[in-house]
C-alpha cells in the first residue's frame, strides 16, 4: 500500500511529514496528465533567541538534519538579538538554507567557548547574520566541508588556537558574496580570515583587521582561491603574507589590497595571478614569489615588491600612489578603500572582465568613463561646474539673458551636457517644470539664451546650472542671480534714486532712469487723480543719462525742471507747457564745466536762485547756479568747484563718497552734507554772515558729537522752530539723528539713537526720507530687510511728546515690498498730500500717499497707472 507524507513546515502552511493511512480507491478514469515527482523544502522558524529548546535556532537545525534533502530557516520578525551558544557549536549535516534577517539584526556568538556553525556535508547556505565569538582548534567561526555560500553577513572577532581559519576553515566548496570578514584571529595558525583547502570564491566582500602567523588575511592551500571586487585590508602576519598566503592557485580580480603588515603582503610559491587590483602601502618586508603571466593592468604602489611587474609593460602601473582614502562606508553593504580624484587607477583597469558593478553592488556601475578603474572601488566623481555667469544682471521682462556655464569638468570621464534652470521657488533645487534649457556642444563653452517670459515674476530671481556626465551622474547645482525687471517704458532701473517734485498749484512729478538709461517722469496734474508719464529722450532727442533725474519746481516761473547726468555733462530738462519739454547740455553750455559723476541734489535759495549739487571724480563737490540772466524757461547758469574753493582757503575740501543732500534755513543758509569714505557728516555751508567774507567753509559734523560712522540714508529736514535735523543708519542700521537747535546747548550740533530711545525697526541704509507736516508733525521713513516700509514719526504735544513708530503693512493692505532707494514728498499747493516714493524689485515705481481728504494711507502703482503721453 502506498503511503502519503505530510509534514508541517513554519509559516508556509505546506503538508509534508506526518504518516498516515492510505484509504482505498475506487477505480476511476484518468482526466489529467501524470504529474513528475517533485521534493517540496521543508521551512523551519526561529521564535527566539534561546539557544536551544522550540523555537531555537539549535531545534530548528536538528529538526532540518532530521529530514532528508534541502530545508529553510527563517526568522520570525520580531526576533532580533544575540543568540548566545551555551551548548557547543550548531551542526548541519544536510542541505541546508539559513535565512537571517540582517547582519545588523541577530548575531550568532559562539560566547568564546565554542564553534558557531560547522557543515559536514550538502549544498547549504546562510545569509543576513552576524556570526562572533567563534573559538575553536580550526574554523573559529564555521568550518565547511560541504558547498556553502555565504553572503551579506559578517564574520568577526573568532578565533581560531593553531589549525587555522580564524574566521572559516573550508576544505570544501566556499563561496562568499558581499560580506565582511573581519577581526577574525588564527592564534598561532594561518589564516585569519579564511583558511582553505578546498575552492573558495570571494566576491564583492570586505577582508579586514584578520591576524594570523602566515596569511593575515588568506592562506590558500587549495586548488582554486578566486577574489574578484573584493577589499583585503589591514590584515597583520607574523611569518608570511600579511594580505595572502599561497601555497597553490590564487587569482585575484579587480580587488584592492592595502595597509597590511607584519609580514610580505604576499607569500606565494604557487600560481598567484592578479588583474586590474591594487596593491597599496608599504609592505614589511619584500615579496616571497611572483606575479604568474597574465596579470595586467595593475597598480603596485611599492616599485620594490612589484613580484615581477614592471610600470608600463601589460598596462602595470608600478611605484604610483593610488590616492586611497580610509576603509570607510562608501555605499554598499561593506567597507571600501575609495579612490580619491587625481588617482591614476582611474580609468586604468581592464574593461573585459564584465563585471556590472564594483564591490558595492547595485547603483555603483563598473564602468564610468572610458574604462573601468583598477580595484575593487569604481570612481565616480560627478562633473563639476566652476561658476554660472550672467550677460547681464538686470533682465526686462521678454528680453534675453545669456547663461554661460564655465569651467566645467568631469574627473573620470566627459561632461555630456549641462541643464539651465529658472529656479521659480527659490529652494536652490532644480525641481519639475523649472527647466529652461540645456547645451549640448562644449565648444565656446556651455551657453544658453533664456528669453525671460513676458510674464515672469519681477524682482530677485535665480538661474541655476547642473552638469550630466557621460555616466549620468549630475554634479553640484551652481547659481547666479539676476533681476527681473517690469518690461514698462515707465519702469525705473535698480537701484535709482527717485527725484521728486511740488508746485505750488499742486502738480506733483516723479523722475528716474529707466533700466535703458532713458530719463522718464511721471505727472499728476492739480487737481488729478489720473498720472501720465512722459520718457524724456522721445520729447527731447536728449543723449542717455547716467545717473538718477532730480526735478524741482523753479518759483519764479512755475515750471517744472529735471537733471540728470549725461556723458557729456549735466542735462537740464524744462516742461515748457502740457506735454512739452526741451533740453539744454550745461555740460557744453557753460564754459569749463567739470563733469558731475554721482549724487545729484538740488535746492533753492531765499531769493528763488535754483542750485544744483553734484560730486566729481574724486570726490569734489561741484555746483551749478542760476546767474540771473535769461527768463523763463531759459535762465543763464554758471558753475562753482567747492573744492577748489575750499583748498584756496587753506582748507581741508571732504571728499563725498555717497549720498548727498541739502537744504536751505530761514535765514539762507546754504548746505549741502554727504557721507566721506568713514561714514562722517561732512557739511559745506555758505552764510552771508560768515567771517570769511562771504565765502563757502566746511565742518565735520560727525567730529563735532561724536555720532557714530553712518552706511548711507542721509535725510534732512527742517523744523518751524528752526530746528536743523540730519539723520541717517549706522553700521547696524539704526537711526541716528545729529541735530541743531537755536539757542540750545550753546547752538552745538547734537545727536541721538532713535533706534534705540523708542525700540524702533531697524531700517536699510540707502532708504530714508523724511518730511514736515504743517502741523509740525516730524517724519522720518525707510525700508526694513524684508522690503515693508516703516516711520519714525512725532507729533507736538501728543504722547507727553514721544517719538512713535508706525509700519505700513499694517495700515495697508497688501502692501507691496520695495528694494529700491526712498524719496519723500510733501505737496503743499492745493490740497496737501504726503508721498513716500520708492521702488520694487521688478523696478516699478510705488508711491504710499496721505491727504487730509481721505485721512488714510493708500499705495498705488505709478508704473502701472500712468498713461504715455
Amino acid at each position: 500500500m502506498k503511503r502519503l507524507i505530510e509534514r508541517v513546515v513554519g509559516r508556509c502552511g505546506l503538508v509534508l511529514a506526518r504518516p498516515v493511512a492510505s484509504a482505498p480507491r475506487r477505480a476511476r478514469p484518468e482526466m489529467f496528465d501524470r504529474l513528475e515527482p517533485r521534493t517540496l523544502l521543508a521551512t523551519f522558524l526561529v521564535t527566539n533567541l534561546n539557544d536551544s529548546g522550540a523555537g531555537s535556532l539549535r531545534q530548528a537545525i536538528l529538526d532540518a538534519n532530521g529530514i532528508a534533502g534541502a530545508d529553510v530557516i527563517e526568522f520570525n520578525t520580531p526576533v532580533a538579538g544575540t543568540i548566545t551558544l551555551t551548548s557547543g557549536e550548531l551542526v548541519v549535516t544536510e542541505s541546508l538554507s539559513i535565512l537571517g534577517p540582517g547582519a545588523g539584526v541577530v548575531s550568532l556568538d559562539g560566547n568564546g567557548a565554542s564553534r558557531v556553525l560547522r557543515y559536514e556535508s550538502g549544498t547549504s547556505s546562510i545569509s543576513g547574520l552576524r556570526i562572533i565569538g567563534g573559538q575553536a582548534f580550526n574554523g573559529g567561526a564555521i568550518r565547511n566541508a560541504g558547498t556553502l555560500t555565504v553572503s551579506n553577513s559578517t564574520i568577526a572577532n573568532n578565533q581560531s588556537s593553531a589549525g587555522g581559519g580564524g574566521g572559516i576553515d573550508n576544505t570544501g566548496v566556499l563561496t562568499i558574496t558581499n560580506s565582511t570578514i573581519g577581526g577574525n584571529n588564527a592564534g598561532i595558525g594561518d589564516g585569519g580570515g579564511i583558511r582553505n583547502s578546498g575552492s573558495v570564491t570571494i566576491i564583492n566582500s570586505t577582508i579586514s583587521g584578520n591576524q594570523a602567523v602566515g596569511g593575515g588575511a588568506l592562506a590558500n592551500f587549495g586548488p582554486s582561491m578566486v577574489i574578484r571586487n573584493s577589499t583585503i585590508a589591514q590584515n597583520s602576519a607574523t611569518a608570511d603574507g600579511s594580505g595572502i598566503l599561497n601555497f597553490n592557485a590564487v587569482t585575484i580580480n579587480n580587488s584592492t589590497i592595502a595597509n597590511n603588515t607584519g609580514a610580505p603582503v604576499f607569500t606565494s610559491s604557487g600560481n598567484l595571478i592578479l588583474r586590474s587590483s591594487i596593491v597599496a602601502g608599504v609592505p614589511s618586508g619584500p615579496m616571497v614569489g611572483v606575479f604568474a603571466t597574465g596579470s595586467t593592468h595593475n597598480l603596485i604602489q611599492d616599485a620594490l615588491n612589484a613580484g615581477g611587474l614592471v610600470n608600463g609593460v601589460e598596462d602595470n602601473l608600478v611605484g604610483a600612489d593610488p590616492l586611497l582614502g580610509p576603509l570607510a562606508d562608501n555605499g554598499g553593504g561593506t567597507f571600501t578603500l575609495a579612490i580619491q580624484t587625481g588617482s591614476p587607477a582611474i580609468n586604468a583597469g581592464r574593461s573585459s572582465e564584465g563585471l556590472a558593478t564594483d564591490q558595492r553592488g547595485a547603483g555603483f556601475p563598473r564602468l564610468r568613463g572610458t574604462r573601468i578603474d583598477i580595484g575593487s572601488f569604481e570612481f565616480s566623481a560627478p562633473p563639476v561646474i566652476g561658476a554660472l555667469g550672467v550677460s547681464t544682471a538686470n533682465v526686462i521682462r521678454g528680453q534675453s539673458v545669456i547663461l554661460t556655464a564655465t569651467n566645467v569638468t568631469d574627473p573620470d570621464g566627459t561632461v555630456s551636457r549641462v541643464n539651465f534652470f529658472h529656479d521659480l521657488n527659490r529652494n536652490g533645487l532644480p525641481d519639475e517644470g523649472e527647466l529652461i534649457g540645456f547645451d549640448e556642444d562644449p565648444d565656446g563653452g556651455f551657453t544658453f539664451t533664456y528669453a525671460v517670459p513676458n510674464d515672469a515674476a519681477m524682482g530677485p530671481a535665480d538661474l541655476l546650472a547642473l552638469a550630466i556626465d557621460n555616466d549620468v551622474l549630475s554634479g553640484p547645482v551652481v547659481s547666479a542671480g539676476v533681476v527681473i525687471l517690469s518690461d514698462s517704458p515707465f519702469a525705473s532701473a535698480p537701484g535709482q534714486l527717485l527725484g521728486a517734485s511740488g508746485g505750488s498749484a499742486g502738480n506733483v512729478n516723479v523722475t528716474t532712469t529707466n533700466p535703458s538709461g532713458r530719463p522718464i517722469v511721471v505727472q499728476q496734474a492739480p487737481s488729478a487723480t489720473n498720472w501720465t508719464a512722459s520718457d524724456l529722450l522721445d520729447k527731447t532727442g536728449g543723449p542717455t543719462i547716467v545717473g538718477e533725474v532730480i526735478t524741482w519746481v523753479d518759483p519764479k516761473d512755475g515750471l517744472t525742471y529735471a537733471a540728470a547726468m549725461t556723458a557729456e555733462g549735466l542735462g537740464l530738462f524744462t516742461n515748457t507747457s502740457g506735454a512739452n519739454w526741451t533740453f539744454r547740455n550745461l555740460g557744453t553750455e557753460v564754459t569749463g564745466a567739470p563733469l558731475i559723476t554721482s549724487n545729484l541734489t538740488v535746492f533753492t535759495a531765499t531769493d528763488q536762485t535754483v542750485n544744483i549739487a553734484g560730486v566729481a571724480d574724486g570726490g569734489d563737490l561741484i555746483r551749478f547756479f542760476q546767474t540771473g540772466s535769461g527768463g523763463p524757461g531759459a535762465y543763464g547758469w554758471s558753475f562753482f568747484n567747492h573744492g577748489d574753493d575750499l583748498r584756496s582757503q587753506g582748507l581741508t575740501a571732504p571728499v563725498f563718497a555717497g549720498r548727498i543732500t541739502s537744504f536751505v534755513t530761514p535765514w539762507n543758509a546754504l548746505n549741502v552734507v554727504g557721507l566721506d569714505a568713514a561714514g562722517q557728516i561732512q557739511a559745506i555751508w555758505w552764510h552771508q554772515s560768515l567771517q570769511t567774507q562771504g565765502r563757502w567753509t566746511t565742518n565735520n559734523l560727525s567730529a563735532e558729537t561724536g555720532a557714530p560712522a553712518l552706511t548711507g540714508g542721509l535725510t534732512v529736514w527742517l523744523t518751524s522752530w528752526n530746528a536743523i535735523n540730519i539723520a541717517g543708519t549706522d553700521n547696524d542700521g539704526k537711526l541716528s539723528a545729529t541735530w541743531w537747535v537755536p539757542g540750545f546747548n550753546e547752538e552745538r550740533w547734537n545727536n541721538s539713537n532713535l533706534t534705540d530711545i523708542i525700540g524702533g525697526p531697524i531700517l536699510q541704509a540707502d532708504s530714508m526720507t523724511s518730511w514736515v507736516t504743517p502741523w509740525g508733525a516730524m517724519n522720518i521713513a525707510g525700508r526694513e530687510s524684508n522690503g515693508t516700509m516703516s516711520a519714525y514719526w512725532w507729533v507736538p504735544g501728543f504722547n507727553n511728546d514721544q517719538w512713535q513708530v508706525a509700519r505700513f503693512a499694517d495700515v495697508v493692505p497688501g502692501a507691496s515690498i520695495t528694494s529700491g532707494p526712498v524719496t519723500g514728498l510733501t505737496a503743499q499747493g492745493g490740497s496737501f498730500s504726503m508721498s513716500i516714493l520708492s521702488t520694487s524689485p521688478g523696478g516699478e515705481v510705488v508711491r504710499l500717499w496721505w491727504s487730509p481728504e481721505t485721512n488714510a494711507w493708500a499705495e498705488e502703482n505709478l508704473t502701472a497707472v500712468a498713461q504715455p503721453i
